[in-house]
């Protein structure tokens, strides 16, 4: 038993081990693919309009109300003089406040800067890359390790709960089904408690940043 247990945790290591995605995702620096010169110009950015996206699907469907309504306007420009005018233009403006409504959701003011499109992790990890770290940034980090210490929680909690109910279908003896049981037991607690604690941190944050 002892060494089935050794070759679980051993096969579990090697597993994350040689996935760079998972390393990528599981480190407690935010992480960031723009490049130096972009981050420059992100965080000048960020320290000016204060400009982030929370939510790419937000951003996503802005982009696409945008696009949407500039074709309605290009159609209507196109009819102006013909019978189809007046339904045209009524069409394009429908669009433009369905765009508008969505560049609201989406919590940016211009689609043509690239530098005004970052995510919170590229905002934090531009400002680790370029050393301009801001006092307006502190709850953002603060966010950002409460979900980096719940995502490890939960792979932990995920590898006992594994090895409890390996230990309680394959233990042949009692001792070792008990033990199995309070592997699971202590996951569950475990993982509930850090549940618990990232909703009061993310609370309080939104409270300090509203």
């Amino acid at each position: 038993m002892k060494h089935s247990t050794r070759a679980f945790f051993s096969l579990f290591l090697l597993m994350f081990g040689i996935t760079p995605v998972y390393a990528q995702q599981l480190s407690l620096l935010p992480y960031t693919e723009k490049s130096a010169t972009d981050c420059v110009g992100i965080i000048q950015s960020y320290e000016v309009t204060g400009d982030i996206v929370l939510d790419q699907k937000a951003l996503d469907d802005y982009a696409s109300a945008k696009q949407d309504a500039d074709n309605a306007y290009k159609e209507y420009s196109e009819a102006i003089g013909t019978d189809a005018e007046a339904a045209k233009k009524q069409a394009a403006d429908q669009k433009a406040a369905t765009a508008n409504d969505a560049q609201q959701k989406a919590g940016v003011s211009d689609l043509s800067d690239p530098t005004k499109l970052a995510s919170k992790n590229d905002i934090l990890g531009c400002a680790i890359k370029t050393g301009r770290v801001s006092l307006q940034m502190v709850p953002y980090f603060i966010t950002y390790i409460s979900n980096f210490l719940l995502s490890i929680v939960g792979l932990i909690s995920m590898l006992f709960i594994v090895l409890g109910g390996y230990q309680y279908i394959a233990g042949g003896l009692t001792e070792q089904k008990d033990k199995g049981k309070q592997y699971i037991y202590h996951a569950l607690l475990g993982m509930g408690i850090a549940i618990m604690a990232w909703v009061i941190v993310n609370m309080i944050i939104t409270i300090i940043t509203s």
